[in-house]
């Protein structure tokens, strides 16, 4: 067996008997748990994932009625990653039936200006607008977090959108670009957050974290999959993560079971790094 497949084994089997133990259910959390082992159980045809995965699912579907908005946190994670999951058919469903009550949750949110600092709850809209999602209130989707967007710059910070906000902002800007053109709002709106789109280039992450160790290198290649779909996991070399992984399962504290810079974070990257390879 090659030494990737024991590694995504020993951190598989270690997510099934922990998971339900994990106390954060986002990306950082039990979400980022399941977005791993759905993963595994497509790559490895594991019914066993598959039946413990979907249970663990159904769970965290019935828990957004007090989950915070953000994306490592919160409802934006859950929401980019079942979508994500639908996208490439590892999850049955129609995204715009699974997700509708999400997009109105967070059109809530957004009305009652509960959004996190960083916004990065666009990162779930960015991916949603794909979808063409159902009307919320009778009112497009992507229309209503655009004016929401035009909105915010104008008239609440007066031209000067916060540096913080820049990369989620130019990234759903992006791609509703692909389905709907430019026109003058949205050239006007680029504009705003166009100066600073160099580091998109440089790393993904929205925090600039050096990768000067296994945990921040595993957290900007993720970023740079999320906001740039760059296939830059064949920098992991898996002779060095034995003894890391079998030393971090043993002490296997929370920050360690996170999807950004933890086994979980590790796992997907391989698994990844595995579909870049095969396509």
């Amino acid at each position: 067996m090659k030494k990737e497949d024991i590694i995504l084994r020993k951190i598989a089997n270690t997510l099934i008997v922990y998971s339900y133990h994990i106390e954060e259910n986002g990306l950082i959390g039990k979400t980022g748990a399941m977005f791993f082992l759905y993963l595994f159980a497509e790559h490895f045809d594991n019914q066993t994932c598959y039946d413990f995965v979907g249970d663990l699912l159904d769970g965290l579907m019935k828990s957004t009625s007090n989950a915070p908005s953000s994306f490592e946190e919160g409802l934006a994670g859950l929401g980019w990653s079942v979508g994500s999951l639908m996208r490439k058919g590892v999850v049955e469903g129609n995204p715009n039936t699974v997700l509708k009550n999400i997009d109105k949750k967070f059109i809530d949110y957004m009305t009652r200006e509960r959004w996190s600092e960083n916004w990065n709850e666009l990162i779930y809209f960015a991916d949603r607008i794909h979808d063409r999602p159902s009307p919320v209130n009778n009112c497009n989707v992507a229309e209503l977090v655009f004016t929401y967007i035009k909105w915010q710059i104008k008239e609440r910070c007066h031209g000067h959108l916060p540096v913080k906000r820049h990369k989620s902002v130019r990234h759903f800007l992006k791609n509703y670009r692909v389905i709907y053109g430019k026109s003058n709002d949205f050239t006007e709106l680029w504009q705003y957050v166009s100066q600073s789109a160099a580091d998109d280039q440089e790393d993904g992450s929205p925090y600039n974290t050096p990768a000067t160790t296994v945990e921040n290198l595993i957290t900007s290649i993720l970023w740079q999959k999320i906001f740039n779909n760059k296939d830059t996991y064949r920098r992991l070399d898996c002779s060095e993560l034995d003894e890391y992984v079998d030393a971090t399962l043993q002490r296997l504290s929370p920050t360690e079971m996170s999807l950004f810079g933890g086994i979980v974070g590790l796992g997907t990257v391989l698994l990844y790094n595995k579909q870049s390879f095969n396509n």
